[in-house]
């Protein structure tokens, strides 16, 4: 090779180590952000659950419809991922995931949130009754509103699926993720405490307990069952 062209190799590379270090750079600011609104709202997250799981142990609420147990093997599983690939195990380990559920025999449908869990339902054709793309990192209540709502409705609206789980990407650090598959519908009491278990991170100031501690509570649900 001339050394010309190991000159020019020399430069090119040094240019691409410039990008590179830039978007680096911007990623990291990113992913700080981020990682704070994740432990900021651990709290509050926390809370509700906390609400949920003593409304799940009401005799009211196990007469529900998104409580009562089915005998119909076919599930519903919401796959969460990102758009975009360069994320390392980020994608892939939720993915393989679900491809184990597959190996296992089980069946199901899919509601997709992230393009890389679309095109990944597309290719094992599977069918997506709901697919969510470009969700905003600023994720709204209207927007968790919208998804939900297509959930419960397949879920009360028929007798086609006995279980909903979802399969996501759960967030520990920055250095820690493990990809995790909870069970949904029907509303389990014990499932419910097990995902609050999963939301208080091991270390840090977010792992300390800012709750109070559990308390009697009653609560009025409306419209009654009569209604």
């Amino acid at each position: 090779m001339a050394l010309k062209q190991i000159k020019n190799k020399i430069i090119s590379t040094k240019k691409t180590g410039k990008v590179t270090k830039a978007m680096e750079s911007v990623s990291a600011v990113k992913m700080r952000k981020s990682q704070i609104r994740a432990f900021e709202s651990r709290p509050y997250v926390h809370a509700a659950m906390r609400i949920l799981s003593r409304l799940a142990q009401t005799s009211e609420v196990q007469q529900h419809p998104l409580s009562l147990p089915r005998s119909v093997s076919k599930k519903l599983v919401i796959i969460v991922t990102s758009d975009k690939g360069l994320a390392g195990s980020v994608n892939s380990a939720v993915l393989k995931q679900v491809e184990q559920l597959r190996a296992e025999g089980d069946i199901f449908d899919v509601v997709a949130i992230g393009r890389k869990a679309l095109e990944f339902a597309r290719r094992g054709k599977l069918v997506v009754i709901a697919d969510y793309t470009n969700v905003s990192d600023n994720v709204t209540l209207a927007d968790v509103y919208k998804m939900s709502e297509v959930v419960m409705q397949a879920f009360i609206g028929g007798n086609e699926y006995g279980k909903v789980e979802i399969v996501y990407q759960n967030f520990i650090s920055t250095f820690e993720q493990s990809p995790t598959k909870r069970q949904v519908l029907p509303l389990d009491p014990a499932e419910v405490n097990y995902i609050m278990r999963g939301i208080k991170p091991k270390h840090g100031k977010f792992s300390e307990e800012v709750l109070a501690p559990d308390a009697m509570v009653d609560y009025e649900i409306e419209p009654s069952a009569s209604a």
